[in-house]
C-alpha cells in the first residue's frame, strides 16, 4: 500500500466521486486515479467505493472506515514533509490563504505586504472565495490558514481564533440622499427606500438580512448581488441604498457614494482566523497570523491548537 493510493481515494471522495475531477486536482490522469484506488482495494481485499453500472455512487461501510484512516495518514504525511521543510528551510515555502473578496481587498493588503518583506522567499496564494468554500479548503488542508468575516455558525472542525479587529458597517447611499440628513437612521427608515443587498448567503449579507428579520421588517430589495463592488456600482447609479462594510467606501475612490455609520443598527463583525486542528503549522504561518492579529502570538495559537477545534 502506498500513500498515492490513499491520496487518490481521499481526492475522489472530496471531488464528489468524480475520477476526472480528482485526476485534475492531483495533476494526473483519470486511468491512474482508477488504478490507484483499485490497487488499494486489492491490497485491503475489500471494496471501498460503491459502484453501480460502472458509476461510483458512494462508499461501502468498510470504505468509510478506510477513508477516516486514509485522511489521517495523508495529513500526517503532509505534516512530516512540512516539519522537515520548516527546520531545513524555515524562511521559504508556500502559504495558501482562503478568504473572501472583501477581506483580501480591504483587510489583508497591509498584512501581506509586511509579511512579504519579512519572508520574500515564501510564495503566497490568495484564494478569494465564499466563506463556506474557504472552510472546506481548511478542512481538506488545501489552505494553510483562513481569514473570514465572522465565525461560522455551528461546529465545522476547524480551530477558530477570533480577532480583536472589527468590521464596522455603514449605510451606503448616493450623495444627497434624504437619509443622510437624519440625525439617527433606523432600520425602519432604511426599509422605506429601495435596497440593493449583498447576497445573504455571504457573511456580510447574512448579518444585514438577520438584522431586518429581527426587527420584523421586510425591506424593499430591488437587487441582490454577490460582490460588494457590484452593489456599490448600482447604489451609485441610484438603484437603492445598501449596508456594507465601512472600509469598502472611500471618499477618494468613490465620489458617487456617501455613507453613514450603522454600528448602532448592526454590531461590528469580528473576523476570525481558521486553522486545521491537526495540521503542522509552519513558523512563517504563525508570523502571518500575528501580523494580521497581533494578540494571537505563536504561544497562544499553539495552546489553542491543543484544545478542541470548535
Amino acid at each position: 500500500m502506498k500513500i498515492e493510493q490513499l491520496r487518490a481515494l481521499c481526492e475522489v471522495v472530496d471531488q464528489g466521486f468524480s475520477m476526472s475531477r480528482a485526476a485534475n486536482a492531483l495533476d494526473t490522469s483519470q486511468p491512474n486515479i482508477s488504478k490507484q484506488v483499485r490497487l488499494l482495494e486489492q491490497h485491503l481485499a475489500v471494496d471501498v467505493l460503491l459502484r453501480r453500472g460502472g458509476r461510483i455512487i458512494g462508499m461501502t461501510e468498510p470504505g468509510q472506515e478506510v477513508l477516516k484512516v486514509a485522511r489521517r495518514i495523508v495529513l500526517d504525511a503532509g505534516n512530516l514533509k512540512s516539519i522537515g521543510e520548516d527546520y531545513r528551510r524555515g524562511d521559504r515555502g508556500h502559504l495558501t490563504i482562503a478568504t473572501t473578496h472583501f477581506i483580501a481587498r480591504y483587510l489583508l493588503t497591509d498584512c501581506i505586504e509586511q509579511f512579504h518583506k519579512r519572508f520574500p522567499k515564501v510564495q503566497i496564494t490568495l484564494h478569494e472565495t465564499t466563506q463556506r468554500h474557504a472552510l472546506d479548503m481548511l478542512q481538506s488542508t488545501e489552505a494553510d490558514v483562513g481569514i473570514l468575516s465572522e465565525p461560522p455558525r455551528g461546529g465545522v472542525g476547524v480551530v477558530q481564533l477570533l480577532s480583536q479587529r472589527k468590521i464596522a458597517l455603514s449605510l451606503v447611499t448616493p450623495p444627497e440622499h434624504p437619509l443622510l440628513v437624519r440625525r439617527l437612521v433606523t432600520l425602519d427608515m432604511i426599509a422605506r427606500y429601495p435596497v440593493v443587498q449583498l447576497d445573504p448567503t455571504l457573511s456580510g449579507g447574512w448579518n444585514v438580512k438577520r438584522a431586518f428579520e429581527r426587527a420584523g421588517l421586510s425591506p424593499n430589495v430591488v437587487m441582490t448581488a454577490g460582490n460588494i463592488e457590484v452593489v456599490k456600482a448600482y447604489v451609485a447609479r441610484g438603484l437603492g441604498v445598501a449596508i456594507l462594510p465601512s472600509l469598502c467606501v472611500e471618499a477618494e475612490h468613490d465620489p458617487d457614494l456617501d455613507k453613514l455609520d450603522a454600528g448602532h443598527l448592526i454590531p461590528p463583525m469580528p473576523p476570525f482566523i481558521g486553522l486545521h486542528p491537526e495540521s503542522f503549522v509552519r513558523g512563517y504561518v504563525y508570523d502571518f497570523i500575528e501580523t494580521f492579529s497581533p494578540e494571537w502570538t505563536k504561544r497562544r495559537v499553539s495552546r489553542r491548537m491543543r484544545q478542541n477545534p470548535d
